[in-house]
């Protein structure tokens, strides 16, 4: 754990001694079409929510042990929305123009809420042929039955007749308690979603 700390600190000194604005929230998000075709790089400290997006079928790049300027340099290169919760480098990234979302919320749903309404994403989707592998971000390809004996729990063949399999890592998923638990998410999420949409008309309405 001390490693790491010490492994941040030199992080933050490559990206240059910038005292982060006390209150930056959204950094430059322009430039994005509101549609699941925009990427992600995610910084370490949000592990969790990268995997959640790759289950929604984002593209997304997550790396624990990556340092901030990679993060920031990918973000640029492949034309990437970073995600951080880190205030130091999301202020260094909004400085430059690089598209960054400063992520503050305590909680997966709530952290999928804010960004979604920051990008203009209106609705959310889940389709497991549209997911992409949630450890390494491949793409899924379904699978038979008879490719997966003597791979995965006999008990599990019997009780599910679809599966999936990322085509990168080779992990295979099918819909146990997980999706079900991603499913709640989705629908709360969609709640939300709307609700954050009626307020946004409401403060239009009263402005004009």
């Amino acid at each position: 754990m001390e490693k790491s700390r010490k492994q941040k600190s030199s992080h933050k000194k490559k990206l240059g001694a910038i005292s982060p604005a006390p209150n930056i929230g959204v950094g430059v998000v322009s430039g994005f079409k509101a549609s699941q075709s925009v990427k992600f790089v995610v910084d370490g400290m949000l592990g969790s929510l990268a995997r959640k997006l790759r289950i929604l079928g984002f593209d997304v790049i997550y790396s624990r042990d990556a340092d901030d300027q990679y993060l920031h340099d990918l973000s640029v290169k492949e034309k990437r929305v970073l995600l951080t919760s880190d205030r130091a480098l999301h202020y260094y990234a909004s400085k430059r123009g690089t598209s960054s979302i400063f992520i503050l919320e305590d909680s997966d749903e709530k952290r999928l809420a804010y960004l979604f309404t920051a990008l203009g994403l209106k609705e959310v989707d889940l389709d497991p042929e549209e997911s992409r592998c949630a450890k390494c971000n491949g793409e899924i390809e379904t699978c038979s039955k008879k490719e997966l004996i003597g791979i995965i729990p006999s008990s599990v063949l019997q009780r599910h007749n679809k599966f999936y399999r990322c085509t990168s890592c080779g992990k295979t998923y099918w819909k146990g308690s997980h999706w079900r638990r991603i499913i709640l998410l989705t629908r709360r999420l969609k709640v939300r979603l709307k609700k954050a949409g009626r307020a946004n008309r409401n403060e239009k309405a009263e402005a004009t």
